[in-house]
């Protein structure tokens, strides 16, 4: 590793002294004279009209010029040859990343005669074979695609310049969620800004986390397959973002972004008490400004064509009310009355809806009661073994008893304001969010040949309390379960271009990018820290969070239901949900460029390091009891009737524990490097052909912790589990490396683009490109969790022995499992888990200029990707040979997979097996699956990251481009596509089992978007103010819908679940696209379309939570279109202010779109998909139902953006108001 890493190094020095690959442009061309004969050594400037900043370029002995790394913007360029006219080349417009073919044809003349063009440079792409496509800021301002909120764009809430690929063929995207291009596993692509890597690798689904301001991007490249060699490192699409540059002139902006529940349209099935649907609260505001221009001092300095700045800022807040109906103890049952709630209490009441019947008797033959209270002290075993124990007198619980951490902790409980046993706390939380992003960009000419760049930038979003994801709850700062949102980002970059002479140009960039990702109590970050010894606590490793207490709310019959109407105590705390990381990358490149004769050379090479510090707090976890479990409170055994006894906050005042939980303080640093050196060639073959070739290598070493303190499974002897093979290893003691750096990621690219004639073109190319080795995360043991057993099993509260006691680090082989317990293991890493995916790439499309502002495309579009990280499967899934020498076959026959989920201890087991332990002090309350696994010690174990993922992706994507000419702008985009999976999900089945359509496939997909701008239609100056500049702009996507996850199987055959099998019965009882379905009461799904496969069989497919599932084409959700429209005016107040009024609607149509129908559980007795089940006349629930019934009076409806099962599946039409001043 050493020799490689300096030979690297060595590389990237030679490069530095020959010379990142920024998102600039370049303009080439060839040299004529009047007979076509090419002209050399002819002098060519292109300047750029807007800084004044001049780029040279002289033409080769075969008349070819190129001119690189040119900003975007516009240009002017001039050739001055003796002998010839002055050409002079107006309207150039460059894009990011763009290779723009202008020629220069003299005219014999004096060279003060001028030969002037103005007419705007072709849309045509001549120059290379690459698919890519470009979003300018003009499109981002000017369409209604930048929503605000989390909805519109993502958890940040800020504009999200993301939003844009919504109008890039073959990509599926929802903000904040899903990223895929042309097939690629969601969230593989890459993002450079200003040239240089800014992927986020902490959540790489949240862009917005370290996005950029809309408004500060002067252009998105966007390059979906087959691009030149310098790019890489990406799975599945590449970003190049560049900034935007300050002008000669001062120009500026400010905006405002104003959204108000009166904007929008009401919520179906909604009511507000009164018969008048409810328009949820919706306070959002999203402003800012820019200013640029040169940096001048008077007196001092003057930058005009020379030194330039670039200032952005943009601030989002959102205001809303979080208010929660929580439940807390009442009175009684704080002094330990439980009287009310069981037959066995004198002011028993029976309109709880409890049975006043016995549920059963104990040992002794006494009748139990539902919810009936006994007194944990008092167990003890009856003559025939089976336990007992007494209960309270009067179900009630005498205050001295009290375990004393109940006491302290009731001191906390916030008093109810009801009598009601739920529900009788009134909880509130503000719900802010406020985002905000400066960023400064300066630029600087050193003489005629340097070019200097700097870039800064800032994201940082806060928010204190959220729902769902924040879990905000509305209890108390210090008891609430409540996660903050505390991100911040920071991006650095530094770029210098230097000319040595005009055919050779050198660049250098070096960036810094960190992202702290922290979602900490408000508690804590408000500077709060809880000691546990305060409450009674004994054995607590620090003093950070709350702790994470479980007191579950009980139900009504006492028994298997948890429908929680009898109340209790819910959970307080979250002292284990906390994550705080900090991503650190520093990454720098460097290339040359030489033009000689027909070719343009480029080397180069990119570098960054990646530091992933992990520090999640220590935190504590403590489970009373639950409302399926007896607990401390209820009697030390099961009835014959399974019925529940005991009371979950009774539990809890008797400090009855069966389980807790503690982390250990946490400080693993995980890191990794990129590395790549390219080579590539522009060949102008003929004046008609180009062709691109060039070879990249890219080399990245595994993700490791820095002191080796991460584990994996190791085939040692486990001194936990008797000797028995399987234990946590690390790399600081193993004397070995858990993965292997993959040296082979080299990839050759070949482009070509063929000028048919003046107006038609035909491009392809090939590439083999490789994505990012995976970011892995640190994994060990410093989390144990502990339950007791024996007699009395459960643990006291503040007891000594109550808390496991993991340390960090630790690097003991037999820290897990706990004695007498199973546990899950670390995952163990697949040895090739550092393997880069690998994608085929390759393309094929002809372009056809129908006007010179107007084009259209159409291209076949392909790729084969393998090495996606996937799971291998399971380590302890069991072989058939390994049942068949217990003479067991589960897989085929029945009865034997049942007898898997039977104890060791059970009578079952010992008749056909015998006494049978894998090893000494193992449980024999552990079913006979877990004791025949291969690592029996751990109830799972899976090889992560196994590069063993596959897709195929075939499409034909056609794009019509028309730019703005005559006040109107139109592209559109047309897709046509197949996307394939496969992952193995585990060792038994053959590959294919698995081969499935993505659940993200979509055939067709069309998009397509305009702004109009009204002219000065009319000379009457009143009429022509009155019509003149109103823009309408609008967005519209129309597809297919995604494929519906069919119904998992109850029958798991030994694997973590598996899918039911078709009967051949239609899959539809409704057309879910009719328009015409009535979501109370209409069941859309046939449940006799589907059945489990028969015991011991297998069924068509792993499960769709395990990713991937199977899917069917044929089974699909309702088409979801998307149509936003937006309408205003612009204010000219002078040449160069304007001030722009819009408003803009979001589902314009209002139209509304179900969510997708229930495709899971439940089942029935049968184990067949149950039957929608009915309340007051609709259905609640039940395969195929919608849940729309779950809304009722005063209900806050859910939506969803990502296909999951919701009432509604989009807002209905959401308004903003925006005004836009610009000068």
């Amino acid at each position: 590793m050493f020799r490689l890493t300096a030979l690297l190094l060595c590389v990237f020095s030679l490069l530095g002294v020959l010379s990142a690959q920024t998102g600039n442009g370049t303009i080439t061309g060839v040299v004529t004279d009047p007979t076509g004969a090419v002209v050399a050594a002819a002098p060519v400037e292109v300047k750029n009209t807007e800084t004044g900043v001049v780029f040279r370029a002289v033409s080769t002995d075969t008349g070819n010029f190129t001119v690189i790394q040119l900003p975007v913007g516009s240009y002017e360029l001039t050739a001055t040859v003796q002998g010839f006219k002055k050409y002079t080349r107006q309207n150039i417009t460059i894009s990011a990343g763009q290779v723009l073919r202008v020629d220069v044809p003299l005219e014999i003349g004096a060279s003060t005669e001028a030969v002037t063009v103005s007419a705007e440079s072709s849309l045509l792409k001549t120059e290379t074979g690459d698919v890519a496509h470009n979003i300018t800021l003009q499109q981002l301002q000017n369409l209604p695609i930048l929503g605000i909120g989390g909805a519109n764009a993502g958890s940040s809430g800020v504009r999200n310049p993301f939003n844009s690929t919504v109008m890039i063929p073959g990509v599926n995207y929802a903000a904040n969620f899903v990223m895929i291009v042309n097939g690629a596993p969601s969230n593989t692509a890459a993002y450079r800004v200003e040239g240089l890597d800014n992927t986020n690798h902490t959540v790489n689904y949240a862009l917005q986390e370290n996005q950029p301001s809309a408004d500060a991007i002067q252009e998105v490249a966007v390059q979906t397959s087959n691009y030149a060699a310098e790019f890489g490192q990406a799975g599945g699409g590449l970003f190049n973002i560049t900034m935007k540059s300050g002008t000669n002139q001062y120009h500026g902006s400010g905006y405002e972004y104003f959204v108000n529940e009166d904007l929008n349209a009401a919520v179906p099935f909604t009511n507000d008490g009164f018969g008048n649907k409810i328009r949820p609260r919706n306070r959002r505001n999203d402003f800012g400004g820019t200013i640029g221009g040169p940096i001048w001092i008077p007196k001092l300095y003057d930058g005009h064509n020379r030194t330039f700045f670039f200032f952005s800022f943009e601030e989002f807040r959102e205001s809303s009310a979080l208010n929660f109906s929580d439940t807390v103890p009442t009175a009684d049952y704080r002094n330990g009355d439980f009287s009310a709630i069981s037959p066995a209490g004198a002011k028993f009441n029976t309109a709880l809806g409890v049975s006043s019947s016995p549920i059963g008797t104990d040992a002794l033959g006494r009748s139990v009661y539902a919810n009936q209270i006994f007194d944990p002290a008092s167990r003890i075993a009856a003559p025939n073994g089976t336990l007992y124990a007494n209960p309270f007198p009067g179900n009630i619980i005498q205050p001295t008893l009290f375990n004393p951490v109940a006491v302290n902790l009731m001191k906390v409980m916030p008093a109810p304001t009801s009598t009601a046993l739920t529900g009788n706390y009134p909880g509130y939380n503000p719900g802010t969010r406020v985002t905000k992003l400066p960023s400064l960009k300066l630029d600087h000419s050193i003489g005629n040949k340097g070019k200097l760049g700097f870039y800064w930038s800032t994201t940082g979003t806060d928010s204190p309390y959220s729902t769902p994801n924040g879990n905000a709850d509305g209890l108390p700062e210090l008891i609430s379960q409540a996660r903050g949102t505390w991100i911040h980002s920071a991006t650095v970059r530094l770029n210098y271009d230097h000319t040595l002479t005009p055919t050779l140009l050198l660049h250098f960039g070096a960036g810094y990018s960190r992202i702290i990702f922290d979602d900490s109590s408000p508690f804590t970050t408000n500077g709060g820290r809880f000691d546990c010894a305060s409450i009674g606590v004994q054995g607590c490793q620090g003093s950070f969070n709350f702790p994470t207490i479980s007191s579950t709310v009980a139900s009504t019959s006492g028994a298997l239901s948890t429908t929680g109407t009898l109340g209790g105590m819910q959970q307080m705390g979250n002292a284990q949900a906390h994550t705080h990381t900090t991503t650190l990358r520093p990454s720098f490149n460097t290339n040359a460029t030489w033009i000689h004769g027909s070719h343009t050379y480029k080397a180069g090479g990119e570098v960054w390091f990646q530091g992933n510090i992990t520090a999640p707090p220590t935190g504590i976890t403590m489970t009373f009891a639950s409302a399926t479990q007896n607990g401390a409170s209820g009697l030390p055994a099961n009835l014959s009737t399974n019925a529940i006894t005991g009371f979950p906050f009774a539990s809890f005042l008797l400090g009855g524990l069966t389980s807790t939980g503690q982390t250990a303080p946490n400080d693993a640093r995980m890191g990794k490097s990129q590395w790549a050196v390219f080579v590539e060639d522009s060949w102008k073959v003929t004046r008609k052909l180009t062709l691109d070739y060039g070879l990249r290598w890219d080399y990245a070493t595994a993700t490791r912790e820095q002191y080796g303190r991460s584990a994996t499974l190791g085939l040692i002897p486990n001194p936990a589990a008797g000797g028995r093979i399987g234990a946590p290893i690390f790399e600081a003691t193993c004397g070995c490396t858990f993965l292997s750096n993959y040296p082979y990621a080299i990839g050759p690219r070949l482009g070509f683009a063929y000028q048919i004639n003046p107006k038609t073109v035909i491009r392809g190319g090939w590439a083999f490109a490789y994505g990012f080795a995976p970011d892995l995360t640190q994994s060990s043991a410093n989390a144990l969790t502990s339950t007791p057993s024996g007699t009395n099993n459960y643990f006291v509260a503040g007891s000594a022995n109550a808390l496991a006691q993991p340390k960090w680090p630790n690097l003991d082989p037999g820290q897990i499992p706990l004695p007498g317990q199973i546990t899950g293991f670390v995952n163990a890493l697949d040895r090739n888990a550092a393997r880069p995916p690998r994608q085929n790439q390759w393309s094929i499309g002809i372009q056809r200029e129908i006007s010179r502002d107007f084009v259209i495309e159409a291209s076949y579009v392909a790729n084969r990707g393998v090495w996606w990280p996937g799971p291998l499967g399971l380590l302890n899934q069991i072989s058939p040979d390994t049942f068949a020498a217990l003479g067991l076959h589960p897989y085929t026959n029945p009865a034997d997979n049942i007898l898997l989920s039977s104890a060791l201890s059970s009578s079952a087991v010992t008749a056909r097996i015998g006494n049978f332990l894998p090893y000494a002090g193992y449980s024999t309350s552990n079913t006979l699956l877990n004791a025949l696994r291969t690592y029996p010690q751990f109830s799972t174990s899976t090889v992560t990251n196994s590069p063993t993922g596959k897709t195929w992706y075939d499409s034909l994507q056609v794009k019509g481009t028309k730019r703005m000419t005559h006040g109107l702008q139109v592209n559109g985009t047309f897709t046509w596509s197949k996307a394939l999976t496969l992952t193995r999900e585990d060792f038994w089945n053959p590959d294919s089992s698995s081969k499935s359509i993505q659940a993200t496939d979509q055939p067709f997909l069309f998009n397509a978007n305009i702004v109009y701008q009204t002219p000065k239609a009319v000379e009457n100056g009143i009429l022509a103010w009155v019509t003149k500049d109103w823009q309408i702009g609008g967005f519209l996507q129309y597809g297919s819908g995604l494929p519906l996850a069919p119904p998992s199987s109850t029958v798991a055959n030994n694997l973590t679940g598996g899918e039911m099998i078709r009967t051949g019965q239609p899959l539809f009882k409704k057309d879910l696209n009719c328009g015409c379905i009535n979501p109370y009461i209409d069941q859309v799904l046939n449940p006799a379309a589907w059945a489990n496969p028969v015991a011991g069989t297998w069924g068509p497919g792993p499960a769709t939570g395990l990713l991937p599932g199977l899917y069917y084409s044929d089974f699909r959700q309702a088409r979801r279109p998307q149509e936003n429209i937006n309408i205003g005016r612009n204010f000219r107040i002078k040449e160069r202010m304007n001030l722009q009024i819009r408003a803009e609607f979001a589902n314009a149509f209002n139209r509304m779109q179900l969510g997708n129908p229930v495709t899971t559980s439940p089942y029935n007795a049968t184990n067949a998909l149950q039957n929608p089940t009915v309340v007051n006349g609709r259905y609640t629930g039940g395969f195929g139902a919608y849940t729309i019934g779950s809304v009722g009076v005063n209900g806050q409806p859910t939506f969803t953006s990502n296909g999951n099962v919701g009432q509604l599946y989009q807002q209905p039409r959401q308004g903003t108001l925006i005004a836009r001043f610009t000068f």
